[in-house]
């Protein structure tokens, strides 16, 4: 008969393989950026200003994937799942924190 501990660790052990292949594979992207952004954004933004930078972004981050969804309305960026909102200076909520945007590209 095995022991109590031996048993223990027979039970045990698929679910700390698991948690061990899950941690390599969170690691694994430790080095590159990945996963979506999501940009909420009024249509004449979208075109003067995001438009070439979410293209060269494209380029430099290939494992992120760009949403970007243009409307006119103001919305709750949080409360409706996205990570940046870019409206004029004068339309930000008073609550949010606001950035200037570049007028340039990354590089």
């Amino acid at each position: 008969m095995a022991s109590a501990g031996a048993k223990f660790l027979a039970e045990i052990e698929p679910a700390v393989g698991a948690i061990y292949h899950a941690i390599e594979m969170v690691n694994s992207h430790r080095d590159k950026p990945a996963g979506t952004l999501r940009f909420n954004s009024s249509v004449g933004a979208a075109r003067r200003v995001l438009s070439p930078i979410i293209l060269e972004f494209a380029h430099i981050c290939p494992e992120i994937q760009v949403d970007l969804v243009t409307e006119d309305r103001l919305i709750d960026i949080v409360a409706e799942g996205f990570d940046v909102g870019i409206r004029p200076a004068d339309m930000v909520p008073g609550d949010m924190i606001a950035y200037p945007f570049p007028r340039r590209g990354f590089s």
